[in-house]
């Protein structure tokens, strides 16, 4: 499915998130860099759950690592959403990124592709044939 934002989402099962690692801008709130996992992933944003809200607004420098890329991917985002997540205690906090290289949003956009594809052939080799399904993640 391609959203209006033009690039494919991706919802990880929990067995395959994506290691972030951030810091705000300006440093005001949090002084050094933080790690948090991946909720959902497109060439155009993420979604996080960390232990904090953060401030609907705040500039994110973003480093992130995926699988068959030596070097983190780095960005700027712009926190754009704030919501308790389901777990108490938690926040998923959703980023828009702002600052990207057209180069590392077609990687994060090909990787995302990628994973709906292996999705789709393991589904084939498990005899399901609904090859269309949405994998969301529910916390």
């Amino acid at each position: 499915m391609i959203e209006q934002r033009g690039f494919q989402r991706r919802f990880f099962q929990e067995d395959e998130r994506y290691m972030i690692e951030f810091v705000t801008l300006p440093k005001k709130f949090l002084q050094k860099s933080e790690v948090a996992l991946t909720l959902n992933l497109s060439g155009s944003g993420l979604l996080f759950m960390y232990n904090r809200p953060l401030h609907h607004g705040s500039l994110m420098k973003i480093k992130l690592s995926i699988p068959k890329r030596k070097k983190p991917i780095k960005l700027v985002g712009k926190v754009v959403r704030v919501e308790p997540a389901r777990r108490h205690g938690l926040f998923n906090i959703a980023v828009q990124f702002s600052e990207i290289t057209y180069e590392n949003r077609n990687l994060i956009d090909e990787f995302c592709n990628d994973l709906k594809e292996q999705k789709k052939e393991q589904q084939k080799a498990e005899g399901d044939d609904d090859n269309n399904k949405d994998y969301h993640i529910y916390i």
